[in-house]
């Protein structure tokens, strides 16, 4: 859907990569509020685009984890829990 606006997705890659450089943690909803704030800005007739199937553009979850896999080649991990028991043998 971006193919068009190379531009605007080199600056969602700018975006998306400066925060990272100063250490802000990105999980997949921050990423797809900063792409959705991109093309707000810079193309707002995305949303209202007709697609061949009649279908409008949606910023998924899902849409946003392969762009980012595509683009950036970043992929998500989810975070470890701690225990919560101790375990018998801790003195």
């Amino acid at each position: 859907i971006l193919s068009s606006y190379p531009n605007v997705v080199k600056l969602i890659i700018n975006d998306l990569q400066s925060l990272r450089q100063v250490g802000v943690a990105l999980d997949t909803l921050h990423c797809r509020g900063i792409i959705l704030a991109r093309l707000q800005h810079s193309i707002p007739d995305i949303f209202e685009h007709v697609a061949k199937d009649n279908s409008h553009f949606h910023c998924t979850e899902s849409w946003v984890k392969e762009f980012l896999v595509e683009h950036l080649n970043w992929s998500f991990h989810r975070a470890t829990c701690a225990a919560q028991k101790t375990p018998p043998n801790v003195e």
